[in-house]
């Protein structure tokens, strides 16, 4: 009996302990041998938190700045789309490009310009075709080119002869699709031929107002102008009294042009009026 509970005595001594308490015991047994290794172990071999703790800022900053640098590019990526969309859907197709040079050519008119002799219609006209992308076009220029010097024409056929030539130059430039885009002045007798001021009265005419004391020292020695001989000023007087009324008639707008005015001012002032008027025309 007695060596039977001796036995069972000594089998408890050697029970194994269970693994759920033996575990933490063998983890503190473990980690205690570990701090006693650091302990031993120089300073330098041990690890330093603080650069751990840098190593993993920086990593984390490394990680955030790809996923703004992605983010980044996601949204260049997503504006770029749209604006290509943007740009297919405001894009013209050459046709239609087409279709509305002709439909604004078809609307436009030559800028007429009339008046007095020396007015000063080639100088401005040339400035404001220039300025504004027109092509300028001279009366008597076509008529020379076309059928020869204008003081021959009168000297061998007269002067009816010469003004209906010029109405039919006139006529040509006014009613044909080549000339709508132009500046076209015309000379000083033109507008009183009346088959002339028929063809202009419905026109973007500009008259050029000048007086007497503008013009006399353009006219003044100036041996070009036979007409005006032998007393330019008082030729030049007599001739724009009897025309002026017809140069009021016919102008859709008075560009005053008398004195000393600049340039840029004039041309301004008749593409306000031009734009105006083919607004204004746009239907007719």
């Amino acid at each position: 009996m007695e060596t039977n509970k001796a036995a069972r005595g000594q089998q408890s001594d050697t029970i194994p302990t269970p693994a759920i308490f033996a575990r933490p015991r063998v983890v503190a047994e473990q980690a205690s041998r570990k701090n006693d290794d650091l302990e031993r172990a120089p300073v330098s071999e041990q690890p330093h938190e603080s650069a751990s703790f840098a190593a993993i800022t920086a990593r984390m900053a490394r990680a955030a700045h790809l996923r703004h640098g992605v983010a980044s590019l996601e949204s260049e990526r997503e504006s770029i789309s749209k604006e290509k969309s943007e740009e297919n859907t405001l894009r013209i197709h050459p046709q239609q490009v087409r279709e509305l040079q002709e439909e604004f050519a078809e609307r436009a008119r030559p800028v007429v310009l009339i008046g007095p002799m020396a007015a000063g219609k080639t100088y401005i006209g040339t400035h404001f075709a220039r300025f504004y992308g027109y092509e300028f076009l001279d009366a008597d220029q076509l008529i020379v080119e076309r059928y020869g010097e204008v003081s021959e024409i009168f000297e061998i056929f007269g002067e009816a002869y010469f003004r209906e030539l010029e109405r039919k130059t006139i006529e040509d430039v006014l009613t044909s699709p080549t000339y709508r885009n132009t500046v076209f002045s015309l000379g000083g007798g033109a507008p009183m031929t009346d088959a002339v001021a028929d063809l202009l009265r419905d026109e973007c005419v500009v008259y050029i107002l000048v007086d007497v004391d503008t013009v006399e020292p353009r006219i003044t020695g100036n041996k070009t102008r036979p007409l005006l001989e032998p007393n330019p000023v008082e030729r030049w007087s007599e001739i724009f009294e009897h025309r002026q009324h017809r140069y009021e008639e016919l102008a859709q707008h008075t560009l005053d042009a008398r004195g000393e005015k600049n340039i840029s001012v004039m041309t301004a002032e008749i593409q306000n009026f031009v734009l105006a008027f083919r607004k204004e025309h746009s239907h007719d």
